[in-house]
């Protein structure tokens, strides 16, 4: 879920280059409404969740004020005054949302954890000023994780550098759109801790046309997240090989594993998720870059709501 602290960042009419030399700065530029008289709404259900909250603020032009003010990460006006409702099928699945002290965004506890249907939801919000913000998905198939496999060209060792390849096969269902997010993590234990390994990268070798991970998605990690379509493997099952390469900068760990996430997202959250790693990766895209159409389908305002279902999968070694 985005945080409140870049809203400001997203929702202007445009993003300006910067080019200073004091900031070395270069934002992509992005192109969203105007956002002086809009509200911005962000939420993100997984299947399986027990909770739904909703990001919900006045949207900031970033021309007029281009940094956040502290009070983004504090309940909003508009939060705990707006009603906010969930549906599932036309029916009342959650709400009105509560707000309670010390939460950041308004909140509500599901019926049952979110099912694995193809299931439609509707997000619906009405302002104290009776304005009316609508956000429509449908929950995607879920495609589950079918084998994880990590083979070492240069075996873990005490204090040494390491490498590999890892292996993700999952099948694909056959004529069905689908869309993806990969994410692989190699991390070990030490005691009682848990962390990554240093100097950690992983790329993925196979299907070379699609964008490479990392990036603002995960705060720069370089290890994903990576977005795929079945476009060139429907019905399929598909084997994602992965190089990996990272240093063991400790003593042998009492334990070691590859760690693979594979999100099956709706069309809408692709676009989303593939736009913003567009906009997040200006720095090194340059200034001359086309500029950034920032997908959003909240009626009413500004902002997202999407839907996913994750599998998740932990190979030992």
């Amino acid at each position: 879920m985005l945080h409140k602290h870049l809203v400001p960042l997203l929702a202007g009419a445009a993003l300006a280059l910067e080019l200073s030399s004091c900031s070395g700065l270069i934002y992509r530029e992005a192109d969203v409404p105007p956002a002086d008289t809009m509200v911005w709404l962000e939420c993100t259900l997984r299947t399986g969740d027990t909770i739904a909250r909703v990001n919900l603020t006045p949207a900031v032009d970033v021309r007029f004020e281009a940094e956040p003010s502290p009070a983004w990460n504090e309940l909003t006006p508009l939060e705990a005054d707006a009603q906010i409702f969930l549906y599932r099928n036309d029916q009342l699945y959650c709400g009105p949302f509560l707000t309670a002290e010390f939460q950041d965004k308004p909140f509500c506890l599901l019926p049952e954890p979110l099912r694995a249907w193809p299931d439609t939801l509707r997000l619906e919000v009405l302002l104290a000023d009776g304005r009316q913000l609508r956000a429509t998905q449908i929950t995607p198939t879920c495609v589950p994780i079918a084998e994880v496999n990590t083979r070492f060209d240069v075996p873990l060792q005490a204090m040494a550098p390491f490498q590999g390849t890892v292996e993700v096969t999952f099948d694909d269902p056959p004529d069905e759109q689908n869309f993806y997010s990969v994410h692989v993590l190699m991390q070990r234990k030490v005691g009682f801790f848990s962390s990554d390994f240093a100097d950690s990268e992983i790329v993925l070798s196979s299907h070379q046309g699609i964008p490479r991970g990392g990036g603002g998605l995960l705060d720069g990690a370089p290890y994903g997240p990576w977005l795929l379509d079945d476009s060139q493997f429907d019905g399929q099952s598909v084997t994602l090989v992965f190089h990996f390469a990272a240093r063991n900068d400790g003593p042998l760990p009492d334990q070691a594993w590859t760690f693979v996430t594979l999100s099956s997202l709706t069309p809408e959250g692709w676009q989303w998720e593939y736009h913003r790693r567009l906009l997040d990766q200006s720095e090194e895209l340059g200034p001359f870059a086309e500029p950034v159409y920032l997908p959003m389908n909240v009626e009413g305002g500004l902002g997202t709501f999407h839907v996913e279902c994750r599998s998740e999968m932990k190979q030992f070694w």
